[in-house]
């Protein structure tokens, strides 16, 4: 399947440095977006979920930028990084030195954001309204799918015809659940020891950023089999 990222980035895509492409793809993604008329149409001109599945429904399973985060504030607690322009710039700039790749981290960073890369990173929302659980729980998939049963934020997206089995058997998101159950019970936690509506989306602890990256380079690996 092809690789909608290197088709993206172009002559710029490294294949030995993921994250690199990420960043590489923010940043044009900034220098881009006012040459469209609104975020819609920016986002299925340039948005990676939307150029894999052409749909504004569309959304990132995991989200890279956000774990990068983590873990170039644990490695240099006193650097802060926001989603704009002047830090993707300074991340590039500064790549090795926030990133030192002798850093397991950083290692196991770079795994994921290549598996992220690929079409199993991408999902169909059953509504725009659920995009919010990038700010809310920064797109981990554990909190988010325990605010989709009965009294969460996003149970409203669900109908008895269209129930939260149904969706996660569409998305091929069953991997999520423990045996074959989907309920709240069942939901497989970010790390283990912790409920699954945990979110580490504040931690700066190594252990639980690596918990989130390991969590998700083995989520990736299972779904990536559905698009071979």
């Amino acid at each position: 399947m092809e690789n909608k990222m290197k088709t993206y980035l172009g002559e710029k895509y490294n294949e030995d440095n993921h994250i690199l492409n990420w960043l590489w793809y923010w940043d044009e993604g900034k220098d881009t977006s006012n040459q469209y008329r609104n975020r819609d149409e920016w986002r299925l001109a340039n948005d990676l979920d939307c150029l894999y599945l052409d749909n504004l429904n569309a959304d990132t399973i995991v989200s890279v930028f956000q774990i990068l985060k983590r873990v170039i504030m644990c490695i240099n607690p006193k650097q802060k990084i926001k989603k704009d322009s002047e830090s993707i710039k300074m991340i590039i700039d500064s790549f090795e030195q926030l990133l030192p790749t002798d850093d397991l981290l950083v290692q196991q960073l770079q795994m994921l954001a290549n598996k992220a890369e690929m079409r199993s990173n991408f999902m169909l929302l059953p509504d725009r309204g659920m995009q919010v659980r990038g700010i809310a729980y920064a797109d981990e998939m554990a909190p988010t799918l325990y605010q989709c049963f009965d009294g969460g934020s996003y149970s409203k997206y669900f109908t008895e015809e269209y129930t939260v089995e149904k969706w996660v058997k569409q998305e091929k998101l069953e991997m999520l659940f423990e045996d074959n159950g989907f309920d709240r019970e069942h939901i497989k936690p970010t790390i283990n020891g912790y409920a699954p509506k945990q979110s580490f989306k504040n931690t700066r602890k190594r252990d639980l950023i690596l918990g989130v990256i390991n969590y998700s380079n083995t989520f990736l690996d299972v779904r990536a089999k559905y698009f071979e």
